[in-house]
């Protein structure tokens, strides 16, 4: 085979695994994670435990959960009157930045970060019921954790997943774009399943939210009767591999058409 061949040939190669999507062995999810500061607008308000119906039914434009009318109905003074949204209502626990809001007493200057400890992707099932804190450290005294797990799973027959979820504090669980498991509130840990029917058939996505507010503990436990893929993102080098691939073969049909 001739150099000019053989470049073609890598270069073909090159693009068929850049596009190839990535096997997980395990069932894993992608895994943003952030600290929210520990005077944050919407931490260690009241605690009015589990309530339902905080967030709309349906993610926003920018793919996060929506902060719903009943959540504006509560007292300021309420955990559950949710202020860290921006001009679509979508909560912000998951969105980088230094922001100001106000309750009662007045303006509070806030922010999330990156908490660069904890990686991704994680392993499905996730079991950490207890001391789910910033930095992997002992305690959530220097902020709050905060969590978006996120990537696809084929419906089994009779499309339908048996999710089994509990969270210290709020949790919320969307399957395309849709809430399926809906965990609000500041609360304790209390494990159980549910099952969702009615899925699209093949291949659908899921983005699993959670968020601790209060200093006292924190947890998530999720797991699935599916096995889940993370979102494959290409890095940098693949993007390179897949440009040569794709010079390479434009390259090898001029000279054919020459």
């Amino acid at each position: 085979m001739s150099a000019r061949h053989l470049l073609a040939a890598a270069g073909a190669a090159a693009l068929i695994a850049a596009a190839a999507p990535a096997q997980a062995a395990l069932s894993q999810l992608n895994a943003n994670w952030y600290t929210l500061s520990a005077n944050h607008i919407d931490a260690n308000v009241s605690i009015p435990g589990f309530t339902t119906g905080l967030v709309q039914n349906t993610l926003g434009p920018d793919g996060m959960p929506v902060r719903s009318a009943a959540s504006t109905g509560f007292p300021l003074s309420s955990s559950n009157h949710i202020l860290d949204v921006d001009a679509n209502n979508q909560i912000l626990w998951w969105t980088p930045g230094n922001r100001t809001a106000s309750r009662l007493a007045g303006p509070v200057n806030y922010s999330v970060s990156i908490d660069p400890f904890y990686s991704s992707p994680v392993a499905i099932p996730f079991n950490q019921p207890s001391n789910l804190f910033p930095g992997g450290g002992p305690s959530n005294a220097n902020g709050f954790l905060a969590l978006h797990m996120f990537g696809t799973f084929e419906a089994p027959a009779g499309g339908q997943i048996t999710i089994t979820m509990g969270a210290d504090d709020d949790a919320w669980v969307f399957i395309n774009g849709q809430l399926v498991v809906d965990l609000g509130g500041v609360k304790a840990l209390t494990p159980a399943p549910v099952t969702i029917s009615g899925l699209a058939a093949g291949t659908n996505r899921i983005d699993v939210f959670f968020t601790d507010r209060n200093v006292v503990q924190s947890g998530l436990v999720f797991s699935a009767d599916v096995v889940f893929n993370p979102i494959d993102v290409p890095e940098p080098a693949s993007l390179a591999l897949l440009g040569m691939g794709l010079l390479g073969l434009g390259a090898l049909a001029r000279r054919r058409r020459a």
